[in-house]
């Protein structure tokens, strides 16, 4: 009995998603598409060109030994408090909290105690508006030589992190270690890049630069600017981009 073969189902080829890529690249927008249409276009057509490996089927003991090895324990810090110190229930708390968001993000003990012993040194500091101006000013001179064209993409994933922060924690010390200019430090700034490249930081820039988007003139220098960071935020999140 003779083989029967269905129709032949049509398969995009690199070439041919490379091609639709630079059309939607350059191509004007059609009625009624948004911008929000077409990076979501752009992005679907990246995922094609660079697919994701789908999930691995895994039994209940398998995802219950892995969710046990990946959960994050309290980091070990060195709070230097003097010997005979009295630690009040508050402050324990805070320091509880912190060990455990520490060791969520990943960061070693030596590193943890590191930022704390900063943050002490700030809380501490008398420092005027001006002092604070001036440092904004040095600092992002520093941060913007040595990043260079990743400046602002950097500062954002930064952002982010402060910002949960923030949200998570609540103590006059930190109010007073931020208000003197905790977040203008250039180390601080390198190791929250640091824990921010390792939470996937391409997405939350993604995010980042969509919400932008939607603000901008389309046609404008800083639109093309935020296009190109767009495109290099899917290459990177779907492809081998750098």
């Amino acid at each position: 009995m003779p083989e029967t073969t269905g129709t032949p189902q049509s398969v995009e080829t690199p070439e041919a998603i490379q091609t639709e890529i630079t059309s939607l690249r350059s191509a004007p927008f059609g009625a009624g598409e948004s911008q929000l249409d077409r990076s979501a276009k752009l992005e679907a057509a990246y995922k094609k060109l660079h697919p994701e490996d789908g999930p691995v089927a895994q039994d209940d003991a398998t995802k219950d030994g892995e969710q046990q090895q990946g959960k994050a324990q309290p980091v070990e810090i060195d709070w230097q408090d003097p010997e005979d110190s009295e630690i009040s229930p508050e402050v324990a708390g805070v320091r509880q909290g912190l060990q455990t968001y520490f060791g969520e993000l990943g960061l070693p003990s030596e590193q943890a105690t590191g930022l704390i012993g900063v943050a002490r040194k700030y809380s501490t500091a008398t420092v005027s508006d001006s002092e604070v101006f001036t440092k904004q000013r040095a600092s992002e001179d520093v941060l913007r030589a040595e990043w260079g064209d990743a400046f602002e993409a950097n500062a954002r994933a930064v952002r982010v992190l402060i910002r949960d922060f923030e949200k998570h924690f609540n103590h006059p010390d930190l109010d007073a270690a931020i208000e003197n200019g905790l977040w203008l430090d250039p180390d601080i700034n390198r190791a929250l890049l640091e824990v921010a490249r390792r939470q996937d930081p391409v997405k939350g820039d993604l995010k980042a630069i969509r919400k932008e988007l939607m603000t901008v003139n389309q046609g404008s220098a800083r639109w093309h600017e935020l296009q190109r960071g767009l495109e290099a935020g899917y290459k990177k999140l779907h492809g081998t981009g750098s």
